[in-house]
């Protein structure tokens, strides 16, 4: 079996390798100056690689981002999308999403694309790295903007879940759908703080279901891990971390509801 990795020395080139290297590897696309992004396999099989040609002869840098799908052979190695230059930081994140794949390209831009021409098109003017795929959605962070979106790969498909600009941090899924962390929005009656929220992908499906915060002080939320349908994660006092003294570990447990989500460990 063979699969496409990437190497870079002066050039960057996609190479097609065996698993056992008892074949020799076959570069099937080079780019002189350039570089891979990223490397994504699709639900339908199909392999998209992100790139950008780095033009040094303007100042800021420019960079220009190129989208390929690839079967793995030259011939079947194809140009997507080019989506023309973009000045200082450049940087495209392709991830899978249904049959097809969703990419966003920095600083401020979301694509999706079948592995087609025609069926390329920017989404949204917002930019993340990925996300958590829930049904037909992907629910993600938006870099920049902070909170917490959703998309089911269309433009009117794609918005911001909460209402107030708060930062947020995906936590994870259960059967009650996605949770991110984030402040609570101005005027919410029992939330002050940092906040568990719930979300189905929608906004009318997103709503606070915890307050993690004592006494609305700020904490930070660490070692999120999932078992059993259900999220244990970590929180400390970021006041008493601050000033220098002990910041004790709190535990907690949520199966994505508000009487669900407990207090199991808290230093005496």
């Amino acid at each position: 079996m063979r699969r496409v990795v990437a190497a870079a020395v002066s050039s960057v080139a996609i190479v097609l390798a065996s698993r056992a290297n008892a074949e020799p590897p076959v570069a099937v696309k080079t780019w002189p100056g350039g570089e891979v992004a990223s490397i994504t396999v699709a639900k339908s099989g199909k392999v998209f690689v992100g790139t950008f040609i780095e033009d040094r002869a303007v100042m800021p840098p420019s960079r220009n981002g190129e989208l390929y799908v690839t079967d793995g052979t030259p011939a079947g190695t194809t140009r997507v999308a080019s989506l023309g230059p973009t000045p200082g930081y450049f940087s495209a994140h392709v991830f899978p999403f249904r049959d097809d794949v969703l990419f966003g390209l920095a600083p401020d831009s979301l694509w999706s694309s079948d592995g087609t021409p025609d069926g390329t098109a920017r989404v949204a003017d917002v930019f993340t790295t990925g996300g958590i795929a829930l049904g037909s959605r992907i629910v993600f962070r938006a870099e920049g903007d902070g909170r917490m979106w959703a998309t089911d790969g269309t433009t009117s498909g794609t918005a911001p879940l909460t209402a107030c600009a708060t930062a947020a941090t995906l936590v994870g899924t259960t059967a009650a759908g996605a949770l991110f962390a984030a402040e609570a929005c101005p005027g919410s009656a029992g939330f002050d703080g940092l906040t568990l929220w719930s979300t189905d992908g929608t906004p009318a499906g997103t709503v606070p279901i915890k307050d993690i915060s004592p006494n609305g002080q700020p904490v930070v939320m660490l070692r999120v891990r999932s078992a059993s349908g259900q999220v244990f994660f970590a929180t400390f006092s970021a006041v008493d971390a601050g000033t220098g003294g002990s910041a004790p570990l709190k535990l907690w447990r949520t199966d994505g509801t508000s009487n669900g989500t407990t207090l199991i460990a808290s230093p005496s």
